[in-house]
């Protein structure tokens, strides 16, 4: 409902104001009449209106004038700014205006500037991160092939490579190291290392102790134990290793098992030694055997003049089988020394043991058990049978003597296959087929210290009078000279065995051995050409061929021997020593001489008996070995002279 003014008593209306006053309780009431308040608020508003209208246009007409001169640079600057947010940062407004539009369009540029110049620093860093990204992952892939490259060459290096911290724990075990020793890194890792011997773990605190120090700890030669037991040599050599700190965490240890090198350094050491005992034995023997030929010689010269006086034929006798008996101790340095003249021939091995076996049982006692063991298949040898019985007896008594109250001697038989390389049994020799003769006992053992002697000449273990220390050496001589090798294994108190090694016959092999020829004792009659640097040694050949009917020239050196050709004496045979001093020995001047004489007989001797072996141009010289017997001279002169059969002695 519209408020109406009140009208008041005289009917006028008005618009009335009221108020309370404070004196007293009265109200007073103002009033204006409405029509007249009416016309002047209308007069008033027009007035008012019109104005505001004014002003309005004018700030219209202003502000439209204002607008169209800034609009122009508002839009470049607009479309500058939509270039900036896209990206061109290079890009500079080019509004020249003052005020401020003016200053709007500067600091835009400033704006730009910045944005520019911190965007070529980010793009910098970015760069530089880039760069330092890919460097950082190029150094990682380079130091991941090399730890790939080092892991390689740790695994397939024949050196074992061991880590153990301060704790003496082990923290990386080569495959190399699981090689050599048998464990396996699960077995090692996180623990101390297991391989030190009890008696070694001194020595190998001392060692750890001085790596740690920063002492050198190279090719230090230990014992280590092998996880079945064994002991093995190994060059040991260690190094600290450092934290990034420089701290040191613990010790890289190379193991280098040099158990086959220790071994054949001491197999060389030993050949050398046996070699060079060897050839003072052989020109021991061969000087033995000239004197020897002069004793022999003059006691078979003076057998035949006292022949008829017992007495002095009785000592003349004793005399001669002491100078036979010495003649077998030379050969016995011979057989040493490799030097022994062998006469070989296919043999059936088995036979030739059970007939040495059956020979030797009544020797052994009643207290030794004899157990044969003799593979059905075993090779045939090619090697002198009276050699190797001899060799063989040797063995069997040796074992004998290991077992001075009781015990059970086994000979056995097999083949073998060997392929050319040394084994943990120090066996060295030419790949092939190998028969095996083992001969076993169950006696005393040998002392490790005696084991690098028994091959010796003269060494021995037994009471003065009951061995000469031959027997072993004419064995190992023996089987060295066939090609083969004995082999020995030992533990004292377990007992010994002895295993003889000789290479396998070539297929249907022809007995070289020529049979003996008995022949009548015949006098000479031609003429010989004796050449012999030992003047006693050259007396009694000529004192024997002359009692044997032979006319001699004599030489003492095969140039005198050559003078004496060229002044045309005439002889039937040369009868000469093989070694001589000077340039030219005893086979040089029979094959000068058959150069001339074709037909020449030739008879060479030598203490040296296996220079026939030797010299692929001995042609078909025979020869004699000493010391020999007259009878033995006569024969051999016999069978060249006429035609027979030549002499392989």
């Amino acid at each position: 409902m519209k408020s109406i003014p009140p009208q008041w008593a005289d009917g006028v209306t008005r618009i009335t104001g009221t108020a309370r006053t404070t004196l007293a309780p009265w109200t007073v009431s103002v009033g204006f009449p409405s029509d007249i308040a009416a016309e002047h608020v209308r007069s008033r508003l027009f007035w008012g209106l019109t104005i505001s209208a004014l002003v309005l246009l004018t700030a219209l007409t202003l502000a439209w004038f204002l607008a169209a001169r800034m609009a122009r640079p508002i839009r470049q600057l607009t479309a500058d700014a939509r270039l900036l947010a896209a990206g061109d940062l290079a890009h500079r407004t080019r509004v020249a205006a003052s005020g401020e539009v003016g200053v709007l369009a500067s600091t835009f540029n400033a704006m730009a500037a910045a944005q520019e110049a911190r965007h070529q620093e980010l793009d910098s860093i970015r760069k530089a991160a880039t760069i330092e990204a890919a460097e950082r992952k190029r150094l990682q892939e380079v130091e991941r092939q090399s730890k790939e490259v080092l892991a390689a060459v740790i695994d397939t290096s024949p050196v074992g490579i061991v880590c153990t911290d301060l704790e003496r724990r082990t923290t990386l075990w080569s495959r190399s190291a699981e090689r050599i020793y048998g464990y396996t890194a699960h077995e090692t890792l996180g623990e101390r290392i297991k391989v030190v011997p009890p008696d070694r773990i001194e020595e190998s605190a001392s060692l750890f102790r001085q790596a740690l120090q920063g002492e050198t700890v190279r090719h230090v030669d230990v014992k280590r134990l092998r996880k079945d037991g064994a002991i093995i040599d190994v060059e040991l050599s260690a190094s600290m290793l450092h934290d990034p700190d420089g701290s040191v965490r613990g010790i890289a240890w190379a193991h280098h098992d040099v158990t086959q090198r220790k071994e054949a350094e001491r197999q060389l050491a030993q050949s050398q030694k046996m070699e060079a005992i060897g050839q003072l034995t052989g020109g021991i023997a061969h000087d033995l055997n000239n004197l020897l030929l002069v004793i022999i010689g003059n006691l078979d010269l003076l057998n035949e003049k006292v022949a008829a006086e017992p007495d002095n034929e009785s000592l003349i006798n004793a005399s001669l089988a002491a100078a036979i008996s010495g003649a077998e101790l030379a050969n016995g340095l011979l057989g040493f020394s490799r030097k022994q003249a062998l006469q070989p021939e296919q043999i059936d091995t088995n036979k030739l043991v059970l007939d040495q076996i059956g020979f030797l049982k009544r020797a052994l006692g009643p207290t030794i058990a004899v157990v044969t063991e003799l593979a059905e298949d075993t090779f045939p040898v090619h090697a002198d049978p009276t050699q190797l019985k001899c060799a063989l007896m040797n063995l069997i008594v040796n074992a004998r003597d290991a077992m001075p109250s009781s015990g059970t001697l086994t000979v056995k038989t097999y083949n073998g296959a060997l392929n050319g390389t040394a084994d943990g049994t120090g066996i060295s020799l030419a790949a092939g087929d190998y028969t095996v003769i083992e001969v076993s006992d169950t006696g005393v053992g040998i002392s490790p210290e005696n084991m690098q002697r028994i091959f010796e000449p003269f060494f021995t273990t037994k009471d003065v009078g009951k061995g000469t220390g031959l027997g072993l050496s004419m064995v190992f001589g023996f089987f060295q000279q066939s090609k083969g090798k004995v082999v020995v294994t030992s533990e004292v108190g377990q007992g010994t065995t002895f295993r003889a090694y000789l290479p396998r016959a070539e297929a249907q092999a022809a007995p070289l051995r020529q049979p003996a020829v008995k022949r009548p004792d015949t006098r000479g009659r031609e003429r010989i050409l004796v050449v012999d640097d030992e003047d006693m040694v050259r007396t009694i050949v000529v004192k024997h061929l002359a009692s044997l009917g032979y006319d001699t020239i004599q030489a003492g050196s095969a140039l005198e021997a050559l003078d004496i050709v060229a002044q045309g004496e005439p002889f039937d045979l040369l009868f000469s020593d093989m070694v001589m001093p000077g340039n030219m020995s005893g086979l040089d001047l029979a094959a000068a001489l058959r150069e001339k004489r074709p037909d020449l007989k030739v008879l060479l001797t030598s203490g040296y008996p296996d220079l026939k072996e030797r010299h692929d141009s001995f042609m078909d010289f025979a020869l004699l070995k000493k010391p020999y017997r007259r009878t033995d001279l006569q024969n051999a002169l016999r069978r060249l002279l006429d035609n027979a059969a030549q002499i392989a002695a």
